[in-house]
């Protein structure tokens, strides 16, 4: 079979997990009454502008499908648990673990592949190209275009903004409060952050060259280079891999060949929070994100946080929320 727009993939998906649509407050509910146990999926939409996805599901049966999609699409969002296996035309298989990510999918072709009981949890948003040429532009012609990325080269991180403004989105989700007015502010966002990361960070650059200069002292100062700029955001991507068990400074360091003090600080600089904080709230993130699933312990969830004890996993949730893990589900 070969489906040929996200409309379509997105059908063959709902049958394959024998979804049928039920009417929502902001959304449309996706789910199976005959296989309760296959889970579910919410779609927010504006039709032809963008759509969210919030997808909590198993699958029943080994599954594949060809797709060729000609049109051009913005996709983002986490995936907090499953994994996927896919092959993209005149590139090498390869596969999607839990992290952030982004793509820009251009007349995109290629297979997917799923295994049956493969459990998939996390949420998307696909921004369609007219929201932004024929909507948005006219007003705010700073925004960036789709051209601004390369095609259909998956990005597996996001900035720590967006990160916070789909957890806003996943948390009215989970109130009932994601009105249409609510979801489009936080999409205007998103594509507002993204525009500013575009801005500083040209798309062409010698590695040598100098990106710029960190204040560390009364009169001294760290000089970045693009080529940090690579080892900065390889460290980024380690920790969006390993959080549930994160590196040390100083293995992170040797891993990405940068000096400790280097790292720190230019991670510091870039991304606005430590290393250590980054970390933390990429698996904060996560455990909210478990939280969902009401079949989970709260001890079974700091296991797969990383905690030995779940003692200390209540105590650093609820130094992060504000709440205890119990009191936020």
């Amino acid at each position: 079979m070969i489906v040929k727009s996200p409309k379509e993939f997105q059908n063959f998906m709902f049958s394959m997990l024998d979804f049928s649509p039920t009417p929502g407050d902001y959304y449309t509910l996706y789910s199976s009454a005959a296989h309760p146990e296959n889970g579910q999926c919410c779609i927010y939409s504006r039709p032809g502008y963008y759509e969210l996805g919030v997808a909590d599901y198993t699958i029943p049966k080994d599954l594949s499908v060809t797709f060729s999609n000609p049109g051009r699409l913005l996709r983002f969002g986490t995936l907090y648990t499953g994994k996927t296996h896919f092959k993209l035309q005149n590139q090498p298989a390869d596969s999607f673990t839990p992290s952030s990510f982004l793509v820009m999918e251009d007349g995109i072709r290629g297979q997917q592949a799923w295994k049956s009981g493969d459990y998939f949890q996390g949420m998307e948003l696909t921004v369609f190209e007219p929201y932004l040429t024929e909507y948005l532009a006219p007003a705010f012609p700073e925004l960036f275009s789709f051209s601004d990325f390369p095609a259909n080269v998956t990005r597996k991180s996001l900035p720590p903004e967006i990160l916070a403004v789909l957890g806003q989105m996943y948390t009215l989700h989970c109130e009932n409060r994601l009105s249409p007015l609510a979801l489009e502010s936080l999409v205007l966002q998103c594509l507002a952050v993204l525009t500013e990361e575009i801005k500083k960070k040209p798309m062409e650059f010698s590695p040598k060259a100098s990106f710029k200069k960190i204040k560390i002292g009364t009169d001294r100062y760290l000089n970045i280079t693009y080529e940090d700029l690579n080892s900065i955001s390889r460290a980024k991507r380690i920790l969006e891999e390993r959080f549930c068990a994160p590196p040390t400074v100083r293995e992170l360091s040797d891993a990405v060949f940068l000096s400790e003090q280097k790292l720190k600080s230019a991670f510091l600089d870039l991304y606005g929070m430590t290393i250590h904080t980054y970390a933390t709230s990429l698996r904060m993130d996560y455990a909210a994100g478990l939280l969902q699933d009401p079949t989970l312990s709260v001890e079974e969830i700091s296991k797969k946080c990383g905690y030995q004890y779940s003692g200390n996993f209540i105590h650093a949730f609820k130094r992060w929320f504000g709440r205890t893990p119990k009191e936020y589900r």
